[in-house]
């Protein structure tokens, strides 16, 4: 698997299960806004190249901005800041061997992340789901989905 496959997948499994806690009414959407979103995750933020010039939305009388383009993009931009390196580190041996030995193998991606940059992550998610334009309550959730789905990833 190419290294750029191995960062969208991981990015899209984490994002998935942050969605699907927080909000859950986009869980059917998520595959089509995360393909959007790796073709071009500036146009699935900024609304550049869609009729109304608007961020992916909801249609639902008044547009109701989806969270799903925005968790996606903040964990591009924390793998890219932070955890280059964690993202192509290969998976250790000797965990491989006893996941497999005590029946805990787990085919979702894994980081390895220290406290300090899951901290980050959670730090800068929150501040770039207010900028989106979503509730603070929103913001602190993801945030906190976020934080919890990377260290449970990192162990």
């Amino acid at each position: 698997m190419a290294e750029v496959d191995v960062h969208e997948s991981h990015i899209r499994q984490i994002a998935q299960d942050v969605i699907s806690e927080v909000a859950p009414e986009e869980r059917a959407a998520f595959p089509v806004v995360a393909d959007r979103f790796f073709r071009s995750e500036e146009k699935a933020l900024s609304g550049h190249g869609r009729r109304h010039g608007a961020p992916i939305s909801w249609g639902l009388g008044e547009a109701v901005p989806l969270l799903t383009p925005v968790v996606l993009w903040v964990l591009s931009r924390a793998i890219e800041e932070i955890t280059g390196e964690a993202v192509r580190a290969p998976v250790r041996p000797l965990g491989r061997v006893l996941r497999r030995w005590t029946g805990r193998e787990d085919d979702r991606p894994r980081l390895e992340l220290t406290d300090d940059q899951v901290a980050h992550i959670g730090r800068m998610a929150e501040q770039i789901v207010v900028d989106h334009g979503h509730e603070p309550a929103t913001a602190e959730s993801v945030a906190a989905v976020l934080v919890r789905r990377l260290r449970q990833n990192s162990e």
